[in-house]
């Protein structure tokens, strides 16, 4: 119930997704949760909670590399860029010079090539 209001409040509703209040246990009497910080953003000024284990991960790329990358891009509403350049541009500034996968899986099929 909890999913589906905020959904509605959110104006997120999308009526062909199924409740999610199946994955829930009413009869659980306690229950806890700790939320993993990925150590990326532990490079950020966020008000993020300690950790014995944590350690500071640093973006690769400054954000002008980034600017730079993406350089007549059209960002303005959703499927306007142009793909081919993004995903190459995006594979070059996290992976640096390992080579462009060559073989792309696509549409929803399964990776058998079936």
């Amino acid at each position: 119930m909890v999913p589906r209001l905020a959904h509605n409040i959110l104006g997120l509703n999308d009526e062909l997704a199924a409740p999610m209040s199946e994955v829930f246990d009413l009869n659980q009497t306690s229950w806890t949760y700790q939320a993993i910080v990925p150590d990326i953003l532990r490079s950020t000024r966020l008000p993020l909670p300690a950790s014995e284990h944590a350690s500071v991960e640093y973006p690769r790329r400054s954000a002008a590399y980034w600017t730079r990358a993406m350089k007549g891009q059209d960002f303005s509403e959703p499927d306007r860029i142009d793909t081919a350049s993004f995903n190459r541009a995006l594979w070059r500034g996290l992976k640096g010079s390992e080579p462009f996968p060559a073989n792309l899986v696509r549409g929803g099929g399964d990776h058998d090539g079936d």
